[in-house]
């Protein structure tokens, strides 16, 4: 910078210096300083920006920027009005700005080995333009027809091969026959023209920058010119004093500093201005990335909540049209009412289920009187039982003659055949139990004054408890789902027809495919009484179709029974106590009095037996029936009810050590007090905590 500044020549050279921009204040220099000629080439520079204002260049005939990186020109390059020479050679330039037509006295323009993308249509209103280099640029292969304006064009270098208009041959013959060809083309006539038409300045860019290639005869002229222009000064002008001169390199030098220090001044402020405007840009970016990462993600929650809503919906609607198929009524299934048979149904439906609520309230008060007085007790069940069945035979004569009545059938009908309804009330039984044995282990291990696993037994009662009051909760949920159900459906259909509720019940029984309901027909009585007192009455069809009977039973172990079907071991541990009770002679000892045929309450399926069901039982029956009648023996203990999984049975209340306990209390979940005994108790008398809820527990 320093030897290109103080140089006396008019050209400012800091060319091959590597430099990545132009160096701050070039420009102003080369106002300052009178340059005509800048020379930027072999650097590294990819724009003309950072030299300060290009108008700062107005007197500038020579600007070379060859070998660089630059992708674009500024459109301030239309300021240099006085260039002449502009050679932008290897670089990387994909256009040309519309101001590099402003050149009005440009002459020789070098854009060689760039990567122009189509001639640039601005070059075509430089009228001095007299000499043009494009070769190098692939992507150039037509000529616009405007280039026949450059009357003054004599060299034109191009790759004429790549060329498609004009053709090959035309780009091969020269300047003249491309002029020529584009004239045609634009219905104009061509010019020869001998020399330049327009008015450029005196002193040529080539006489300025590069003296040394000056020809001989031209630097002897030149020579003789200065020896008589020097006589000439001698002669007729007087040298200024001394005096005269330091003053004017004085304020010359004044004049320069204080330029110089006005250009500082004015750097400084524009670098002020720059890093102002840099804080505020990134701030605002800074603002926008927050925004945008705020906005992107409000937009994946909506779309989030939006794809649950319309999860929701569908499963909403796919419901409602189950419903609706189901309880969608026809004409033609009016035909086939089968009213007294559906009567019939109702009837023992409804005499099984009063029975079974009655037996469930007097239950334990039965089993205090079978053990004090078996005979009178048997005999007053009788009776009681007896009366309440005739009793009962009123009523439900009325009740079939009343839509009411109809409705309340069908819903403990849909109940019992809900399956969502039956997994809730027979887990509920399986906590009961549970919550049973842990109260009873609980109380033995005080009486015994065991204190090891004390906390773990009541971390798992705790927890069996919660998940009991969640249970009963589901379960109130679900029968609350159900009277909707029923309530929606009765507004819907309240105008239709009459008997609505009877032939919804009716085509709840007759969904029951045709090959279970025969094999119920011929099911083994003394099963089928087993499985409605466990209860299991969902099992009836499976033991149905399979044949079993009671002679089975007993040689059945627990593993055979989940072969077929029964996978729940609570269950298969139930049905062969029964069995073998009932073998015994107890169960008959014990059993209650049958009124009617009880039909089969569980929800019938939509098809025949499942494959699941066909490859788990299949095994079982052939693998037990290939056995010889020898060594069909249980590999089970036999049952008995002294064994440990029946203590809960005989846990006596803790208050009056008498009645056998029967009530939950909750949060606790202890088993500790018979029904009577809990009325009006607040705290536990086991833990003493706050009870905040009771519940009956029924045992199978």
């Amino acid at each position: 910078m320093c030897i290109a500044k103080e140089a006396p020549e008019s050209t400012f050279d800091i060319s091959d210096c590597n430099l990545s921009e132009v160096p701050s204040g070039v420009y102003s220099m080369c106002r300052v300083f009178r340059k005509e000629a800048l020379l930027l080439q072999t650097n590294q520079l990819t724009s003309l920006q950072n030299g300060g204002s290009l108008k700062d260049l107005s007197d500038l005939i020579v600007l070379n920027v060859h070998n660089n990186k630059l992708h674009s020109l500024p459109d301030e390059i239309g300021y240099l009005t006085h260039l002449q020479e502009l050679n932008l050679e290897k670089n990387r330039l994909k256009k040309l700005p519309v101001s590099i037509g402003k050149l009005t006295n440009l002459r020789s323009l070098n854009l060689k080995s760039n990567n122009l993308q189509s001639f640039p249509l601005a070059i075509c209103s430089i009228q001095c333009l007299q000499s043009l280099d494009i070769c190098n640029n692939p992507k150039i292969k037509t000529l616009p027809k405007e280039l026949c304006n450059l009357v003054s064009l004599n060299c034109f270098n191009l790759d004429a091969q790549l060329f498609t208009y004009p053709n090959c041959d035309i780009c091969l013959k020269g300047v003249e026959s491309i002029q020529r060809f584009l004239c045609n083309e634009s219905g104009r006539e061509y010019c020869l023209v001998s020399s330049p038409s327009c008015d450029v300045p005196s002193k040529t860019a080539e006489h300025t920058v590069y003296n040394t290639l000056e020809s001989p005869d031209f630097s002897e002229q030149r020579q003789l010119d200065l020896r008589l222009m020097e006589e000439a000064l001698k002669e007729s002008l007087v040298l200024p004093s001394a005096a005269d001169t330091s003053i004017r390199k004085k304020q010359l030098m004044d004049n320069i500093a204080l330029e110089q220090d006005r250009m500082e001044n004015e750097i400084l402020l524009l670098q002020k201005k720059k890093e102002k405007e840099k804080q505020n840009l990134l701030s605002i970016l800074s603002n926008v990335e927050n925004h945008s990462a705020k906005l992107i993600n409000k937009l994946m929650e909506l779309n989030d909540k939006r794809q649950n809503l319309e999860n929701m919906a569908a499963v909403l609607e796919k419901d409602r049209i189950d419903n609706e198929e189901l309880f969608s009524i026809k004409q033609e299934e009016l035909d086939q009412l089968r009213k007294k048979e559906v009567l019939e149904a109702m009837k023992e439906m409804l005499l099984c289920e009063e029975n079974f609520g009655k037996y469930e309230a007097r239950r334990y008060s039965m089993a205090e009187e079978i053990q004090n007085d078996e005979n009178e007790s048997k005999l007053k069940l009788f009776n009681i039982f007896h009366e309440r069945e005739l009793d009962q035979q009123i009523l439900i004569n009325r009740l079939l003659e009343e839509e009411q009545y109809q409705k309340k059938a069908f819903e403990v009908l849909q109940q019992q055949k809900d399956l969502q309804h039956q997994q809730i009330a027979h887990q509920i039984q399986l906590i009961e139990k549970e919550l049973s044995n842990l109260s009873a282990a609980e109380m033995e291990k005080k009486n015994l004054k065991i204190s090891s696993d004390i906390n773990t037994l009541s971390e798992h009662r705790i927890a069996l408890a919660c998940l009991l009051t969640e249970l009963l909760t589901a379960k109130e949920q679900r029968e609350r789902e159900l009277k909707e159900r029923l309530l929606e459906m009765e507004a819907r259909h309240a105008h239709e027809m009459e008997d609505f509720w009877l032939l919804q019940y009716q085509k709840l029984l007759d969904m029951k495919p045709k090959g279970i309901t025969i094999a119920e027909l011929t099911i083994d009585d003394e099963v089928k009484d087993l499985l409605l007192n466990i209860p299991a009455p969902d099992l009836i069809p499976l033991f149905a179709m399979k044949g079993i009977t009671i002679e089975d039973l007993l040689r059945f172990t627990v593993r055979d029974l989940k072969k077929i079907g029964v996978l729940d071991e609570d269950i298969c541990e139930a049905i062969l106590g029964k069995a073998l009770t009932y073998s015994e002679g107890d169960y008959k000892r014990y059993a209650l009095p049958k009124f009617s045929e009880t039909p089969e309450p569980s929800a019938p399926p939509d098809s025949d037996e499942s494959p699941e069901l066909e490859e788990l039982s299949e095994p079982a029956t052939s693998a037990f029936e290939a056995q010889p009648e020898e060594m069909r023996v249980p590999s089970a203990p036999p049952f008995s009810p002294d064994t440990e999984s029946k203590l809960w049975c005989h846990t006596e209340c803790v208050i009056c050590m008498d009645l056998q306990t029967s009530i939950v209390f909750l949060p606790c979940g202890h088993v500790c007090c018979c029904q009577k005994c809990s009325e009006g108790i607040e705290l536990c008398p086991m833990c003493r905590t706050t009870v905040t809820s009771k519940f009956v527990i029924s045992f199978s």
